[in-house]
Protein backbone atom coordinates (compact mmCIF):
# COMPACT_ATOMS: atom_id res chain seq x y z
CA UNK A 1 0.00 0.00 0.00
CA UNK A 2 1.10 3.38 -0.90
CA UNK A 3 0.80 6.25 1.70
CA UNK A 4 1.31 10.15 0.95
CA UNK A 5 1.72 12.38 3.38
CA UNK A 6 1.19 16.32 2.99
CA UNK A 7 4.21 18.89 3.49
CA UNK A 8 2.81 20.37 6.82
CA UNK A 9 3.00 16.30 8.64
CA UNK A 10 6.25 16.11 6.81
CA UNK A 11 7.57 19.19 8.88
CA UNK A 12 5.62 18.40 12.06
CA UNK A 13 8.11 15.28 12.05
CA UNK A 14 10.82 16.84 11.40
CA UNK A 15 10.24 19.41 14.42
CA UNK A 16 11.44 18.92 18.04
CA UNK A 17 8.47 18.23 20.34
CA UNK A 18 9.34 18.05 24.21
CA UNK A 19 5.45 18.30 24.74
CA UNK A 20 4.04 15.76 22.42
CA UNK A 21 1.47 18.30 21.17
CA UNK A 22 2.82 18.82 17.88
CA UNK A 23 3.67 14.58 17.73
CA UNK A 24 -0.47 14.49 18.88
CA UNK A 25 -1.60 16.69 16.29
CA UNK A 26 0.35 14.65 13.96
CA UNK A 27 -0.72 11.22 15.10
CA UNK A 28 -4.35 12.15 15.25
CA UNK A 29 -4.26 13.57 11.35
CA UNK A 30 -2.61 10.87 9.96
CA UNK A 31 -4.53 8.55 11.81
CA UNK A 32 -8.35 11.13 10.87
CA UNK A 33 -7.27 10.43 7.12
CA UNK A 34 -7.39 6.58 7.69
CA UNK A 35 -4.00 5.60 8.06
CA UNK A 36 -3.52 2.92 11.21
CA UNK A 37 -1.08 2.74 13.96
CA UNK A 38 1.51 0.19 11.93
CA UNK A 39 1.78 2.74 9.50
CA UNK A 40 1.59 5.56 11.49
CA UNK A 41 4.69 3.70 13.18
CA UNK A 42 6.63 3.27 10.12
CA UNK A 43 6.64 7.24 9.08
CA UNK A 44 6.46 8.59 12.67
CA UNK A 45 9.04 6.38 14.15
CA UNK A 46 7.28 6.31 17.30
CA UNK A 47 6.87 3.58 19.89
CA UNK A 48 3.45 1.43 19.09
CA UNK A 49 2.95 2.12 22.76
CA UNK A 50 3.11 5.92 22.70
CA UNK A 51 0.98 5.57 19.43
CA UNK A 52 -1.76 3.59 21.32
CA UNK A 53 -1.42 6.20 24.10
CA UNK A 54 -2.30 9.49 21.72
CA UNK A 55 -4.94 7.94 20.24
CA UNK A 56 -7.50 5.82 23.19
CA UNK A 57 -8.83 8.46 23.15
CA UNK A 58 -10.24 8.74 19.67
CA UNK A 59 -10.14 4.66 18.84
CA UNK A 60 -13.64 4.23 18.67
CA UNK A 61 -15.06 0.64 20.35
CA UNK A 62 -18.98 -1.38 19.02
CA UNK A 63 -19.24 -3.27 22.57
CA UNK A 64 -21.67 -5.55 20.35
CA UNK A 65 -18.63 -6.65 18.50
CA UNK A 66 -16.56 -9.13 20.00
CA UNK A 67 -14.57 -9.66 18.17
CA UNK A 68 -12.94 -6.54 18.05
CA UNK A 69 -13.49 -6.60 21.66
CA UNK A 70 -10.98 -8.99 21.79
CA UNK A 71 -8.62 -8.09 19.38
CA UNK A 72 -8.51 -4.59 20.85
CA UNK A 73 -7.58 -6.39 24.04
CA UNK A 74 -4.91 -8.09 23.09
CA UNK A 75 -3.35 -5.93 20.10
CA UNK A 76 -3.96 -2.24 22.38
CA UNK A 77 -4.52 -2.83 25.86
CA UNK A 78 -2.14 -5.59 26.78
CA UNK A 79 1.01 -4.60 24.27
CA UNK A 80 0.77 -0.94 25.36
CA UNK A 81 0.60 -1.50 29.05
CA UNK A 82 -2.65 0.13 30.08
CA UNK A 83 -3.74 -3.00 31.84
CA UNK A 84 -2.72 -2.86 35.63
CA UNK A 85 -2.01 -6.70 35.89
CA UNK A 86 -2.17 -6.57 40.00
CA UNK A 87 -4.50 -5.31 42.08
CA UNK A 88 -5.52 -4.72 45.94
CA UNK A 89 -8.88 -4.52 47.14
CA UNK A 90 -10.13 -2.70 50.29
CA UNK A 91 -10.31 -5.71 52.23
CA UNK A 92 -6.65 -7.07 51.86
CA UNK A 93 -7.42 -9.35 49.20
CA UNK A 94 -4.87 -9.72 46.14
CA UNK A 95 -5.33 -10.52 42.32
CA UNK A 96 -2.98 -10.96 39.72
CA UNK A 97 -3.44 -11.75 35.96
CA UNK A 98 -0.87 -13.15 33.17
CA UNK A 99 -1.87 -12.69 30.12
CA UNK A 100 -0.89 -15.98 27.90
CA UNK A 101 -0.48 -14.76 24.45
CA UNK A 102 -0.50 -18.13 22.52
CA UNK A 103 -3.92 -19.48 23.64
CA UNK A 104 -5.25 -15.75 24.22
CA UNK A 105 -6.34 -16.55 27.41
CA UNK A 106 -6.03 -14.55 30.87
CA UNK A 107 -4.81 -16.94 34.00
CA UNK A 108 -5.45 -15.36 37.35
CA UNK A 109 -4.43 -16.06 41.00
CA UNK A 110 -6.21 -14.83 43.80
CA UNK A 111 -5.42 -14.62 46.92
CA UNK A 112 -8.65 -13.61 49.56
CA UNK A 113 -8.98 -12.50 52.17
CA UNK A 114 -9.80 -15.93 54.35
CA UNK A 115 -9.37 -17.70 57.29
CA UNK A 116 -7.67 -20.64 55.79
CA UNK A 117 -7.72 -20.67 51.61
CA UNK A 118 -4.47 -19.87 50.30
CA UNK A 119 -4.76 -19.28 47.09
CA UNK A 120 -7.40 -19.81 44.03
CA UNK A 121 -5.90 -19.84 40.79
CA UNK A 122 -8.07 -20.15 37.56
CA UNK A 123 -8.87 -18.45 34.11
CA UNK A 124 -10.80 -15.28 33.41
CA UNK A 125 -10.77 -14.28 29.85
CA UNK A 126 -13.00 -11.57 29.04
CA UNK A 127 -14.64 -11.69 25.40
CA UNK A 128 -13.75 -15.28 25.34
CA UNK A 129 -12.60 -16.68 21.76
CA UNK A 130 -14.71 -13.64 20.42
CA UNK A 131 -17.98 -14.85 22.10
CA UNK A 132 -19.82 -12.57 24.22
CA UNK A 133 -19.21 -14.84 27.05
CA UNK A 134 -16.48 -14.10 29.86
CA UNK A 135 -15.83 -17.47 32.21
CA UNK A 136 -14.34 -17.67 35.05
CA UNK A 137 -13.08 -21.14 35.21
CA UNK A 138 -11.96 -22.49 38.65
CA UNK A 139 -8.87 -24.48 38.58
CA UNK A 140 -7.30 -24.76 41.56
CA UNK A 141 -8.64 -23.62 45.51
CA UNK A 142 -5.03 -24.08 47.24
CA UNK A 143 -6.38 -23.94 51.31
CA UNK A 144 -5.46 -25.06 55.28
CA UNK A 145 -7.20 -27.84 56.60
CA UNK A 146 -6.06 -29.33 59.93
CA UNK A 147 -2.45 -28.26 59.89
CA UNK A 148 -2.05 -29.63 56.24
CA UNK A 149 -1.66 -27.72 52.56
CA UNK A 150 -4.75 -29.08 50.41
CA UNK A 151 -5.76 -28.42 46.60
CA UNK A 152 -9.44 -28.67 45.66
CA UNK A 153 -9.18 -29.00 41.61
CA UNK A 154 -11.35 -28.21 38.88
CA UNK A 155 -14.25 -26.47 40.77
CA UNK A 156 -16.33 -25.10 37.90
CA UNK A 157 -17.18 -22.78 35.18
CA UNK A 158 -19.10 -19.94 34.71
CA UNK A 159 -20.04 -17.67 31.28
CA UNK A 160 -21.67 -14.34 32.00
CA UNK A 161 -22.22 -12.18 29.31
CA UNK A 162 -21.91 -8.35 30.54
CA UNK A 163 -24.53 -6.26 30.61
CA UNK A 164 -23.51 -4.04 33.52
CA UNK A 165 -23.81 -0.31 33.04
CA UNK A 166 -20.33 0.73 32.79
CA UNK A 167 -19.69 -1.74 30.20
CA UNK A 168 -22.51 -0.25 28.09
CA UNK A 169 -20.63 3.17 28.67
CA UNK A 170 -18.18 2.38 26.68
CA UNK A 171 -17.20 3.94 23.39
CA UNK A 172 -13.71 4.40 22.77
CA UNK A 173 -10.54 2.76 23.55
CA UNK A 174 -10.18 4.85 26.96
CA UNK A 175 -13.37 3.70 27.82
CA UNK A 176 -12.75 0.28 27.93
CA UNK A 177 -9.25 0.60 29.21
CA UNK A 178 -10.93 1.91 32.24
CA UNK A 179 -13.66 -0.49 32.35
CA UNK A 180 -11.34 -3.05 32.27
CA UNK A 181 -8.82 -2.01 35.15
CA UNK A 182 -11.73 -1.78 37.51
CA UNK A 183 -15.20 -3.34 36.46
CA UNK A 184 -13.31 -6.72 35.37
CA UNK A 185 -11.01 -7.18 38.33
CA UNK A 186 -14.34 -6.56 40.64
CA UNK A 187 -16.30 -9.35 38.54
CA UNK A 188 -13.55 -11.32 38.84
CA UNK A 189 -13.42 -11.30 42.71
CA UNK A 190 -16.78 -11.10 42.92
CA UNK A 191 -17.68 -14.39 41.51
CA UNK A 192 -14.42 -16.15 42.83
CA UNK A 193 -15.81 -15.16 46.64
CA UNK A 194 -19.34 -16.20 46.05
CA UNK A 195 -18.33 -19.59 44.93
CA UNK A 196 -15.64 -19.84 48.40
CA UNK A 197 -18.46 -18.78 50.33
CA UNK A 198 -20.85 -21.18 49.00
CA UNK A 199 -18.40 -24.29 48.96
CA UNK A 200 -16.03 -23.24 51.90
CA UNK A 201 -17.61 -21.20 54.45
Amino acid sequence: MKIVITEEQLKKLQESDNDLKKTKELVLSMYGEGMDIDDIGKYTNHPYELLVFLLKDHIKVDINNTQMLHDYFWDYVLVGDFFNRKKVFDDGSKLQLFPDFMSASIQFTYIPNHEYIKQVIGYATFAWDAERIFPIDLQEVIYHHDEYEMVERLLGNFKIIFEVPEFLKIKTLSDYIDFLNEIYYTHIKDEVDEYLKTHFD
